[in-house]
């Protein structure tokens, strides 16, 4: 008779011969197959890095405890400097979160310190406005308030130290206010734009700029895959030594495009090349390049964070990615397209990047993609090659059949737009290098301006419609307010958006210097009234707008413009 006895023994011992026979084979494939033997140690790492975690956020917790308990008696140093490190980083903020917690459950006579911990781990997390909108849904009033205090003050000093900063005296440009109207309690609404610091000639050189990043738009492999440069000009071809697709024109721009971006994007490797490949296809098929330099952008963050600068050399004061914040975006929204271009993005970078997949979300993509589309330049390097159809917004008065490619500069994108432009930009070289050249006097302090489009040959109706459509503003350069095509086209019409930045920057935040300082990202804008009257002088445009503020009020503007006419007809009919 079987009993229960004899069927536990029974199965423990099939279980031991089968967990026998087991460890034989795993014995044998450790030892025979090398692939087995690296995902072995891959796993036994994840799993001591992930007990490690544990034991470090222990550690941490341990610490914020102990910190919040002499925090609102000064025993906490709230002024300690933000770590560079990613790791040390992390710990920094768990630290200052976790102890803006415990202080919270102290009462409202730790608010102040709670906030000011709050606020120090906002200033570590990468991802600052989704925090702002975790702790707005979280903490007591008073202490979002706080924070927001502090949140609004720092980003005004870094914003003013950035422009101190940048761009260098060298290029004989600055940063400059110029104000675009008054709010209905006075104070000034400003807009920046970029001015020489000295004067200058018809026809000077101001400066040349490379581009951050800049990719071509043929497809016949006769340009560079670095500087853009003709191949047909060049002394010698290159190819990449791994793919031999991407040609250069020397040594140099194979290195560096290694180096910065290629090196992650080349197709020879057997893990990502068919991403890679059905990323090209499907910018093929649609018609644009701004996804292939979105790849080509964030493949250069990952070599600036990754790669320590050479002996000798301090690393840069502010990032690509520290420049690429500061630029105004189109406020796209993202489509079925953004997902897959994510998703071969992904394909092609995330495999060689840890952490590259939870980085690069639909929102961020959109975001650089925005950037790009309002900032990118053609590049004309004089190629005789046939380029593709393209639909990107890029600006630049280049004919079609003279664009070769399309770049991204850090100096240049500042840049405002004008159908009446006083300067030019140039590829003087035969690369993508950028020349600003005076197309007419300057005197120190003048703003400069470009047009982002060929304004030649075209009515003020039409130039407005194409910058409308690419770019989402209503131009109003002084060629555009001082045409006469402004009355044909009956003013300003009441579903045209004043845009009070114009070209550069178009949000507004209240600061408490009596002015409306106009920065990049955060808030939208809606025409609620224009109202087009005849004065003296021409015709006045009076246009409230209001716009969203980054804590949620809202502000509503007023701003009246003055386009003076050579000469008026008060019974034109174009006039209300």
């Amino acid at each position: 008779m079987v009993t229960t006895r004899d069927i536990v023994l029974g199965t423990a011992a099939a279980a031991a011969v089968c967990g026998i026979g087991y460890l034989i084979y795993f014995d044998q494939r450790r030892q025979r197959d090398p692939a087995f033997r690296r995902k072995l140690r891959k796993q036994r790492k994840e799993v001591a890095n992930a007990k490690e975690a544990d034991a470090a956020e222990a550690r941490l917790r341990q610490k914020a405890a102990a910190a919040a308990a002499s925090a609102a008696g000064g025993g906490f140093d709230l002024d300690e400097p933000i770590p560079t490190s990613p790791q040390e980083r992390g710990e920094y903020f768990m630290k200052h979160l976790q102890m803006g917690e415990a202080l919270l459950a102290r009462g409202p006579q730790a608010y102040d310190v709670a906030a000011k911990c709050f606020f120090k781990a906002l200033q570590a997390y990468a991802e600052p406005m989704n925090l702002l909108m975790v702790l707005q849904q979280s903490v007591p009033e008073p202490v979002m308030n706080t924070i927001m205090e502090l949140y609004a003050a720092d980003l005004k000093q870094h914003q003013q130290e950035y422009f101190n900063h940048f761009p260098p005296q060298s290029m004989n440009v600055k940063v400059k206010e110029v104000q675009q109207g008054t709010t209905p309690d006075g104070k000034r609404i400003v807009r920046r734009g970029l001015s020489v610091i000295k004067d200058v000639a018809v026809g000077e050189e101001i400066y040349r700029e490379r581009p951050i990043v800049s990719t071509q738009y043929l497809t016949n492999g006769k340009l560079c895959g670095y500087c853009l440069k003709s191949l047909d000009r060049a002394d010698g071809v290159i190819p990449c030594e791994n793919c031999q697709e991407e040609n250069y024109c020397c040594d140099s721009c194979r290195d560096s495009a290694r180096k910065e971006f290629h090196g992650i994007l080349c197709a020879a490797d057997p893990t990502t090349s068919e991403a890679y490949k059905k990323l090209l296809e499907h910018c093929s098929e649609k018609h644009t390049k701004l996804p292939l330099l979105v790849a080509n952008f964030l493949a250069k963050m990952v070599y600036e964070e990754t790669v320590k600068p050479e002996e000798g050399t301090e690393k840069p004061k502010y990032s690509t990615w520290d420049h690429l914040e500061r630029l105004y975006d189109l406020k796209l929204k993202p489509t079925e397209e953004d997902q897959q271009e994510v998703a071969l993005i992904k394909q092609v970078i995330g495999n060689k990047v840890p952490g590259f997949d939870d980085f690069l979300t639909e929102d961020r993509y959109v975001l650089i993609k925005g950037k790009m589309s309002y900032n990118a330049y053609a590049v004309a390097t004089g190629s005789q090659a046939t380029p593709v159809l393209n639909s990107d917004p890029v600006r630049g008065a280049f004919a079609a059949d003279q664009k070769t490619g399309v770049g991204l500069y850090h100096v240049t994108s500042l840049i405002a737009h004008s159908c009446d432009p006083n300067v030019d930009t140039q590829y003087q070289d035969g690369t993508n290098e950028l020349t600003l050249v005076a197309k007419s006097g300057l005197k120190a302090g003048d703003e400069l301006y470009v047009s982002y489009i060929v304004p030649d040959g075209k009515e003020t109706k039409e130039r407005r419609k194409e910058l409308k459509e690419k770019y989402s503003f209503h131009c109003k350069c002084t060629k555009c307010t001082s045409s006469m095509d402004l009355l044909a086209e009956g003013g300003a019409g009441n579903d045209e958006a004043l845009d009070v930045t114009q070209m550069t920057s178009v949000t507004a935040i209240i600061n408490d210097d009596d002015s409306v300082d106009v920065t990049a990202t955060q808030v939208t804008t809606v025409v609620d009234s224009t109202s087009t009257s005849l004065g003296e002088d021409g015709v006045s445009l009076e246009t409230e707008i209001t716009t969203l503020e980054g804590d949620g009020t809202s502000v509503t503007l007023k701003t009246t413009e003055l386009a003076v006419l050579e000469t008026v007809d008060e019974s034109s009919t174009g006039l209300v």
